[in-house]
């Protein structure tokens, strides 16, 4: 039983270390989508003041380079967001495998306990009996 138990603090402390690896992972992965929103909606703003300076000839030519390189630190921003997602479901994997394993280990640990319970009612029985037996006498 102190085996079982052990094994099973050891699990807890496990999950919760993968629950904190998945709160770290879905904060990365807010962190991105907010960074490409930003990304986005400064593309766009530059856009529209490039169009309304559309005059200003310097500006107009440096809309073109800072699409580019937004374009380019969006796909950047994409790269890291599917190897944050594919870590996102690794995580979540493994904790789904520690809280089966953690459950199989309750179980274990309930079959035993209940084990135990019987034997220990049986001797008692049988002692009871054993008392019976002698008052009968």
């Amino acid at each position: 039983m102190k085996t079982l138990s052990t094994l099973i603090s050891l699990v807890e402390k496990k999950l919760e270390e993968k629950q904190k690896q998945i709160a770290l992972i879905e904060q990365e992965q807010e962190r991105i989508q907010a960074e490409r929103r930003k990304l986005q909606q400064s593309a766009v703003q530059g856009f529209n003041k490039a169009a309304k300076a559309s005059s200003e000839h310097a500006m107009y030519q440096n809309a073109g380079p800072y699409a580019d390189r937004a374009k380019d630190r969006d796909k950047e921003l994409q790269a890291v967001e599917a190897l944050v997602a594919e870590q996102h479901k690794k995580v979540r994997a493994e904790l789904k495998d520690l809280f089966a394993e953690k459950k199989r280990l309750e179980i274990i640990a309930d079959q035993k306990a209940e084990e135990l319970a019987k034997k220990i009612a049986k001797k008692n029985q049988g002692e009871l009996d054993e008392i019976a037996g002698q008052k009968k006498k």
